[in-house]
């Protein structure tokens, strides 16, 4: 019996997202549809739809970064603190099934 690698957990991922259909993409990796149902995950989000969301911080220097740190602790604390779309929809549906 193999064994599922990482690479092909992705693989059944993207697949199974681009055709929504567990025979035909364990026909497609050559593995069986109980293995595609059992590595699919829902809500998967396939890498070419993925969007880095990043945090911008202008560049200063290091005496008027500190500055700026201090003077504005809330502010900044916050901006390194973003969370992206997939993790805020991830802590939505956490606090949803705790707080039912």
């Amino acid at each position: 019996m193999k064994r599922i690698t990482e690479e092909q957990k992705v693989q059944i991922n993207e697949l199974y997202y681009e055709n929504h259909n567990k025979s035909l993409t364990a026909r497609i990796l050559g593995i069986s549809p109980a293995s595609v149902s059992k590595y699919i995950i829902e809500g998967y989000v396939p890498k070419a739809k993925r969007a880095e969301e990043t945090c911008e911080i202008e560049a200063k220097g290091v005496s008027v970064y500190l500055n700026d740190i201090v003077e504005n602790v809330e502010e900044n604390f916050l901006k390194i603190c973003c969370l992206s779309k997939e993790e805020k929809a991830e802590l939505e549906k956490l606090q949803s099934q705790l707080y039912c």
